[in-house]
Protein backbone atom coordinates (compact mmCIF):
# COMPACT_ATOMS: atom_id res chain seq x y z
CA UNK A 1 0.00 0.00 0.00
CA UNK A 2 1.45 3.39 -0.97
CA UNK A 3 2.22 5.76 1.78
CA UNK A 4 0.84 9.22 1.86
CA UNK A 5 3.56 11.86 1.59
CA UNK A 6 4.23 13.76 4.74
CA UNK A 7 2.43 17.06 5.12
CA UNK A 8 5.60 19.10 4.72
CA UNK A 9 6.38 17.55 1.31
CA UNK A 10 2.80 18.20 0.19
CA UNK A 11 3.03 21.88 1.22
CA UNK A 12 6.35 22.21 -0.64
CA UNK A 13 4.87 20.76 -3.82
CA UNK A 14 1.88 23.09 -3.62
CA UNK A 15 4.17 26.10 -3.12
CA UNK A 16 6.38 25.07 -6.06
CA UNK A 17 3.46 24.60 -8.43
CA UNK A 18 1.93 27.86 -7.22
CA UNK A 19 5.17 29.75 -8.04
CA UNK A 20 5.32 28.14 -11.49
CA UNK A 21 1.71 29.19 -12.07
CA UNK A 22 2.39 32.80 -10.99
CA UNK A 23 5.43 33.08 -13.28
CA UNK A 24 3.47 31.66 -16.19
CA UNK A 25 0.63 34.13 -15.60
CA UNK A 26 3.06 37.09 -15.36
CA UNK A 27 4.80 36.00 -18.58
CA UNK A 28 1.52 35.74 -20.45
CA UNK A 29 0.42 39.15 -19.17
CA UNK A 30 3.70 40.67 -20.40
CA UNK A 31 3.17 39.18 -23.84
CA UNK A 32 -0.44 40.34 -24.13
CA UNK A 33 -0.11 43.82 -22.59
CA UNK A 34 3.43 45.16 -21.96
CA UNK A 35 3.73 47.34 -18.88
CA UNK A 36 3.25 51.06 -19.57
CA UNK A 37 6.31 53.29 -19.21
CA UNK A 38 6.09 55.83 -16.37
CA UNK A 39 6.60 58.94 -18.53
CA UNK A 40 5.22 57.67 -21.82
CA UNK A 41 7.34 57.00 -24.90
CA UNK A 42 10.74 58.67 -24.87
CA UNK A 43 13.05 59.33 -27.78
CA UNK A 44 16.45 57.71 -27.65
CA UNK A 45 19.31 60.18 -27.18
CA UNK A 46 20.81 61.28 -30.46
CA UNK A 47 24.11 59.53 -31.15
CA UNK A 48 27.15 61.68 -31.74
CA UNK A 49 30.05 63.35 -30.06
CA UNK A 50 29.73 65.10 -26.78
CA UNK A 51 30.19 68.84 -26.65
CA UNK A 52 33.79 68.39 -25.49
CA UNK A 53 34.76 65.94 -28.27
CA UNK A 54 36.72 67.21 -31.27
CA UNK A 55 35.47 66.04 -34.71
CA UNK A 56 38.62 64.02 -35.46
CA UNK A 57 37.30 62.12 -38.48
CA UNK A 58 36.11 65.32 -40.15
CA UNK A 59 39.44 67.01 -39.31
CA UNK A 60 41.37 64.14 -40.93
CA UNK A 61 39.20 64.29 -44.06
CA UNK A 62 39.71 68.04 -44.35
CA UNK A 63 43.47 67.68 -43.75
CA UNK A 64 43.81 65.08 -46.54
CA UNK A 65 41.94 67.34 -48.94
CA UNK A 66 43.97 70.39 -47.91
CA UNK A 67 47.32 68.56 -48.13
CA UNK A 68 46.50 67.36 -51.63
CA UNK A 69 45.58 70.88 -52.74
CA UNK A 70 48.60 72.42 -50.98
CA UNK A 71 51.18 70.00 -52.38
CA UNK A 72 49.90 69.76 -55.98
CA UNK A 73 50.50 72.52 -58.48
CA UNK A 74 50.78 73.08 -62.20
CA UNK A 75 51.85 76.39 -63.68
CA UNK A 76 49.69 75.67 -66.74
CA UNK A 77 46.56 75.47 -64.51
CA UNK A 78 47.11 77.62 -61.41
CA UNK A 79 43.36 78.16 -61.04
CA UNK A 80 42.85 74.48 -60.17
CA UNK A 81 45.03 74.78 -57.06
CA UNK A 82 43.50 78.13 -56.11
CA UNK A 83 39.96 76.74 -56.40
CA UNK A 84 40.75 73.65 -54.30
CA UNK A 85 42.48 75.68 -51.59
CA UNK A 86 39.73 78.32 -51.48
CA UNK A 87 37.24 75.57 -50.60
CA UNK A 88 39.14 74.63 -47.41
CA UNK A 89 40.91 77.79 -46.22
CA UNK A 90 39.61 80.14 -43.55
CA UNK A 91 38.94 83.73 -44.56
CA UNK A 92 42.09 85.82 -44.58
CA UNK A 93 44.56 82.97 -45.19
CA UNK A 94 46.85 83.57 -48.20
CA UNK A 95 45.57 81.21 -50.92
CA UNK A 96 49.05 80.88 -52.49
CA UNK A 97 50.49 79.34 -49.32
CA UNK A 98 54.05 80.00 -50.50
CA UNK A 99 53.73 78.86 -54.13
CA UNK A 100 55.30 81.27 -56.62
CA UNK A 101 53.12 80.11 -59.51
CA UNK A 102 55.87 78.22 -61.34
CA UNK A 103 56.61 74.55 -61.82
CA UNK A 104 54.64 71.35 -61.47
CA UNK A 105 54.23 68.80 -58.75
CA UNK A 106 51.85 65.84 -58.54
CA UNK A 107 50.52 64.20 -55.40
CA UNK A 108 50.01 60.45 -55.14
CA UNK A 109 48.93 58.76 -51.97
CA UNK A 110 47.85 60.93 -49.00
CA UNK A 111 47.60 59.21 -45.60
CA UNK A 112 46.00 60.93 -42.59
CA UNK A 113 47.65 60.61 -39.21
CA UNK A 114 46.96 61.72 -35.66
CA UNK A 115 44.83 64.70 -34.68
CA UNK A 116 46.27 66.82 -31.87
CA UNK A 117 43.45 68.96 -30.43
CA UNK A 118 44.43 72.42 -29.21
CA UNK A 119 42.48 75.24 -27.61
CA UNK A 120 39.37 77.06 -28.79
CA UNK A 121 38.32 74.51 -31.43
CA UNK A 122 41.75 74.26 -33.04
CA UNK A 123 43.80 71.18 -33.86
CA UNK A 124 46.81 70.05 -35.88
CA UNK A 125 46.50 67.05 -38.18
CA UNK A 126 49.55 65.12 -39.38
CA UNK A 127 49.35 63.92 -43.00
CA UNK A 128 51.94 61.95 -44.99
CA UNK A 129 51.90 62.45 -48.75
CA UNK A 130 53.74 61.00 -51.70
CA UNK A 131 54.81 63.75 -54.09
CA UNK A 132 56.39 63.75 -57.54
CA UNK A 133 58.10 67.06 -58.37
CA UNK A 134 58.15 67.93 -62.09
CA UNK A 135 61.57 66.42 -62.85
CA UNK A 136 62.51 64.95 -59.49
CA UNK A 137 62.09 61.53 -57.91
CA UNK A 138 58.97 60.49 -56.03
CA UNK A 139 59.33 61.03 -52.28
CA UNK A 140 57.32 61.25 -49.11
CA UNK A 141 56.70 64.42 -47.11
CA UNK A 142 54.90 64.97 -43.84
CA UNK A 143 52.56 67.92 -43.53
CA UNK A 144 50.95 69.31 -40.40
CA UNK A 145 47.64 70.99 -41.28
CA UNK A 146 46.19 73.51 -38.77
CA UNK A 147 42.43 72.98 -38.55
CA UNK A 148 39.85 75.08 -36.71
CA UNK A 149 36.11 74.95 -36.12
CA UNK A 150 34.63 78.03 -37.79
CA UNK A 151 31.13 79.49 -37.55
CA UNK A 152 28.33 76.97 -37.81
CA UNK A 153 30.66 74.12 -36.83
CA UNK A 154 32.36 74.06 -40.25
CA UNK A 155 36.01 72.98 -40.22
CA UNK A 156 38.56 75.11 -42.08
CA UNK A 157 42.31 75.23 -42.55
CA UNK A 158 43.31 78.10 -40.28
CA UNK A 159 46.81 78.85 -41.55
CA UNK A 160 49.71 77.67 -43.66
CA UNK A 161 50.71 74.03 -43.26
CA UNK A 162 54.13 73.05 -41.93
CA UNK A 163 55.91 70.38 -43.89
CA UNK A 164 59.10 68.36 -43.77
CA UNK A 165 60.56 65.34 -45.50
CA UNK A 166 59.03 62.18 -44.12
CA UNK A 167 61.33 60.16 -41.84
CA UNK A 168 60.76 57.06 -43.98
CA UNK A 169 62.44 58.79 -46.93
CA UNK A 170 65.65 59.85 -45.16
CA UNK A 171 67.58 59.38 -41.94
CA UNK A 172 65.61 60.29 -38.79
CA UNK A 173 65.09 63.99 -38.20
CA UNK A 174 66.22 65.75 -35.08
CA UNK A 175 63.67 65.69 -32.31
CA UNK A 176 62.54 68.53 -30.14
CA UNK A 177 62.56 68.04 -26.36
CA UNK A 178 58.92 66.85 -26.60
CA UNK A 179 59.78 64.25 -29.25
CA UNK A 180 58.23 66.03 -32.24
CA UNK A 181 59.99 66.19 -35.57
CA UNK A 182 61.75 69.43 -36.36
CA UNK A 183 59.76 71.05 -39.20
CA UNK A 184 61.42 71.96 -42.45
CA UNK A 185 60.50 74.76 -44.82
CA UNK A 186 57.63 74.10 -47.27
CA UNK A 187 58.52 72.07 -50.35
CA UNK A 188 59.77 74.22 -53.19
CA UNK A 189 58.13 73.88 -56.58
CA UNK A 190 60.21 72.32 -59.33
CA UNK A 191 61.39 74.85 -61.91
CA UNK A 192 61.67 74.24 -65.59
Amino acid sequence: MPEKPPALVRVGRIALWGAVGLLAAAGLRGLVAPPPSPAGPQAAPAPGPTAAAYPEDAARALAVRAAHAYLAWDEAKPEDRARELAAVLAAGVDPQLGWDGRGTQAVGLVVPGPVIPGRAGRARVRVDAQIAPGAGPVRWVAVEIPVAVAGGGRLVVSGPPRSWVSPSARPPARSTPKGRLTPRSPPRPARR
